[in-house]
């Protein structure tokens, strides 16, 4: 059994073709108590974390998949069916609703899986009906060969499994690079990456594992978080700073649920047992899930002792670049534990043009550390967005407008007024993307 070797943040599953969104549908605030101890899928082992907050943070995070934290948190999440009667939580973020203070400490439980090679070979395609539909979907702007060579890498291979492992082993042939230029304007990141540059960073591996394994119809995402530093003797805990900020991605199993991949060659790859080991691994029945998805901003440091976690941002494919910048410094030791959750429901499918655009701009602005007050109507919070955005501040407005109408009003706009909309998203998010590297780097004190 290996401990994790990374840190989650912020969970990914939304693919544009130029960078990640977040879906997950569902927050919460959460109380230590109110999380279930239910383990949702077989295998898995507790790994029990404590971190120490070196500087001021909100931002947590946990190795993967986070089970429970000790403090009151903000969780977005998806709700699940793990038995009769039980609910999980699929943990997308979870943020600390105050301020913890330098030298504050938290502790945080996640489930480490045990699966061997064998095992997660004959998992099988029998994926439960709790899954979101974007975990299989490929956007319609990606190029038909993303998925001729997916299945030209891996497509004679019987198992979900082997296949995933032959697109990984594919990737790590290619070569890493954490200064490429970002792709040319209007072209698919993924495809650029993968037929003309053919190398990048953590975020191109990760995308480009993910998408191809969607073409399969494998469920995936991508994780943004940590690699675990170097052990410092004198703490008896490792050290994680900003500069091992990476991304990774996820693939689920029937049975066995989220695994992590490592197709970026910079990185060693993640251990499992051989099939002949498997006589040592211990079988629970696996239950059955539910579903709900949303998600949120990411910043801080943190200290992590026995097990632990810190912070994030992810704006683009050039996001987690400026992530190194940042002085991230955690600490961190493992032991081990139980299970999670709980729910509120925004289910986004059901959303019209101007709910989702409206959602998009909350997101967006929580990622330039404008976030929504208790108190804020619409009207107020977009206020507060047009000033930190003052050259579109009209088209702000306008998306709160239309907001407001579809949500209080039940009238969608007209075709021309759509079209007003997503013209007046666009000139908003060239604006986020022009302000995204202030606020980084103000956030980082430089």
């Amino acid at each position: 059994m290996s401990e994790p070797s990374r840190l989650q943040g912020m969970v990914y599953d939304l693919y544009d073709g130029r960078q990640w969104w977040a879906s997950a549908s569902a927050i919460a605030l959460l109380e230590p108590a109110d999380y279930p101890t239910t383990s949702a899928y077989r295998d898995r082992h507790v790994v029990e974390q404590t971190v120490t907050v070196l500087r001021e943070a909100r931002a947590l995070v946990a190795a993967p998949s986070p089970l429970w934290f000790s403090l009151p948190v903000k969780s977005e999440h998806i709700k699940f069916s793990a038995e009769r009667g039980l609910s999980a939580l699929d943990i997308y973020a979870a943020t600390s609703r105050r301020t913890l203070a330098p030298g504050e400490t938290y502790q945080a439980l996640s489930l480490s899986s045990n699966a061997s090679e064998g095992m997660l070979r004959g998992s099988g395609k029998g994926y439960p009906d709790w899954l979101p539909q974007v975990y299989f979907a490929v956007p319609p702007s990606l190029p038909k060969r993303v998925a001729d060579l997916a299945r030209e890498i891996a497509g004679d291979e019987a198992t979900p499994y082997a296949m995933a492992a032959a697109l990984e082993s594919y990737l790590r042939e290619l070569r890493y690079n954490p200064n490429v230029k970002a792709p040319p304007g209007g072209r698919d990141a993924v495809d650029y990456f993968l037929f003309d540059s053919r190398e990048g960073y953590c975020n191109y591996f990760a995308s480009s594992m993910a998408l191809m394994a969607r073409s399969f119809g494998i469920p995936a995402r991508v994780v943004a978080g940590y690699t675990i530093g170097p052990y410092d003797a004198g703490t008896g805990a490792y050290v994680v700073k900003g500069t091992n900020a990476h991304s990774w991605p996820q693939l689920y199993f029937p049975g066995y649920g989220w695994l992590d991949f490592e197709p970026t060659p910079s990185q060693p790859r993640i251990m499992r047992a051989l099939p002949e080991m498997e006589e040592t691994q211990s079988r629970q029945p696996a239950p059955t899930p539910e579903r709900d998805p949303l998600a949120d901003e990411r910043d801080d440091d943190s200290q992590l002792n026995p097990g632990a976690r810190g912070p994030l941002d992810f704006l683009s494919l050039a996001g987690l670049r400026l992530l190194g910048w940042l002085p991230i410094l955690a600490v961190l030791s493992l032991a081990g534990g139980t299970s999670v959750l709980f729910a509120w429901v925004l289910p986004r499918r059901k959303w019209g043009l101007a709910e989702r655009t409206y959602a998009d701009l909350v997101l967006l602005a929580r990622l330039l550390s404008v976030r929504p007050r208790a108190c804020d109507t619409p009207l107020e919070y977009g206020r507060r967005i047009g000033a930190a955005l003052p050259e579109v501040s009209g088209e702000v407005d306008s998306i709160v407008a239309a907001f407001s109408q579809a949500r209080y009003r039940r009238s969608e706009a007209d075709e021309a007024g759509s079209e007003a909309l997503r013209q007046s998203w666009e000139r908003v998010t060239q604006a986020a993307r022009r302000a995204a590297p202030r606020v980084l780097l103000s956030r980082a004190g430089l």
